[in-house]
């Protein structure tokens, strides 16, 4: 009878050494998801963060380029002025020549 009992207490013991071994693995796995969240949630924003800096640098490349092509514009229209400025000058020069005769 006392070794049935030390028996017993030989397997409860094991028994509760098995979990406590298995609580502290639970625990330790709980710590590791928790930081992997935090990883994942850093990670997250950083990515978030390169799409907002990719996102900025696209519109300061579009404004840029449209800078580059309004001032291209403007210089197109300054030439295309000064054309007609000249041939209103010759047709004036052509329509005095023309009265003169």
């Amino acid at each position: 009878k006392e070794k049935d009992e030390l028996t017993s207490q030989l397997v409860e013991a094991k028994s509760d050494d098995k979990e406590a071994q298995l609580k502290g693995e639970n625990e330790s796995l709980k710590a590791q998801i928790v930081q992997k969240d935090e990883w994942m949630a850093t990670a997250q924003a950083n990515l978030e963060g390169l799409a907002k800096e990719k996102d900025e640098l696209t519109s300061q490349l579009v404004e840029a380029k449209s800078d580059d092509k309004e001032a291209q514009l403007k210089g197109e229209n300054e030439s295309l002025k000064a054309q007609i400025v000249q041939k209103d000058e010759w047709m004036a020069t052509a329509q005095a020549n023309l009265e003169g005769l």
